[in-house]
């Protein structure tokens, strides 16, 4: 059995491919045109889970169902003194407004960096929990 992973991020499937060298890996990019994938679910297993079925439905529409299993993952940086945050919108973080809400799709991870950085100095933080 093949696996495809069902992201488009490049470090990912490097890392994925890395880590699993007893099996075939494919990035999803090798096996169809990627597509958007709503991420939409609550958690961080929420989302991998819809990346997951999405892509293996795709795999079925191919008729690739019988050849390939889907692979899937969904990751960010949760940090306790901000309450959890970023979470499942750690890509988005620089994106998001006070209130939480996504204003645009420019965020980098430089930017999601520094903003990360800029609301942990304001918190004039010493130490973390060890």
């Amino acid at each position: 059995m093949k696996i495809v992973l069902a992201t488009s991020n490049s470090d990912k499937v490097r890392e994925i491919k890395d880590f699993l060298k007893d099996y075939e890996i494919y990035a999803l990019r090798e096996i169809c045109e990627p597509f958007e994938i709503a991420e939409d679910g609550a958690t961080f297993a929420a989302n991998a889970l819809i990346k997951a079925r999405a892509v293996q439905a795709k795999l079925r529409e191919l008729n690739l169902a019988d050849e390939f299993i889907a692979l899937s993952d969904d990751s960010g940086i949760s940090v306790e003194a901000l309450g959890g945050r970023p979470g499942i919108y750690s890509a988005r973080f620089s994106d998001m407004n006070e209130r939480g809400q996504i204003t645009g799709k420019n965020a980098t991870d430089a930017s999601n960096r520094a903003k990360l950085i800029s609301e942990l100095k304001a918190l004039n933080l010493t130490s973390s929990p060890a």
